[in-house]
């Protein structure tokens, strides 16, 4: 994830951040903290010099993403152990999960008393990120 790769050059003691790639130490510092165009922009001092810009509310996202990826996944095979035996519990989470997806993809779900229908709102096109 490109915010985590950031956080962790710019707080590697100026020279101790470790290339996995390819296998060297890197020296970087923050260059730049534009706030206004929600930008960082790290230079690296050694061999070759090397210019990076992160935009942050992009690198924020597919962060967040990623983690709720994985939250998703960790509450279903939590709920399929945890209520072994017990189907009412597994399907009251399984919709619960399931409404969460729709609204993770930017749907609505609405909801009336328990035993009444719901409504389900999605959307078709462009998500836009």
């Amino acid at each position: 994830m490109e915010i985590r790769r950031l956080r962790h050059k710019l707080s590697a003691h100026g020279t101790d951040y470790l290339n996995e790639d390819a296998k060297n130490l890197e020296a970087y510092v923050p260059l730049r903290f534009d706030l206004s165009d929600k930008n960082v922009t790290a230079v690296r001092h050694s061999r070759p010099m090397h210019h990076e810009r992160v935009n942050l509310i992009e690198a924020i996202e597919a962060h967040t993403r990623l983690m709720i990826d994985i939250m998703d996944e960790v509450v279903e095979k939590s709920t399929k152990t945890l209520f072994k035996g017990n189907s009412k519990k597994q399907e009251r989470f399984a919709e619960a999960l399931t409404d969460l997806r729709i609204e993770k993809e930017g749907g609505l779900v609405f909801k009336g008393q328990p035993g009444t229908p719901k409504i389900v709102v999605t959307f078709v096109g462009s998500k836009g990120h």
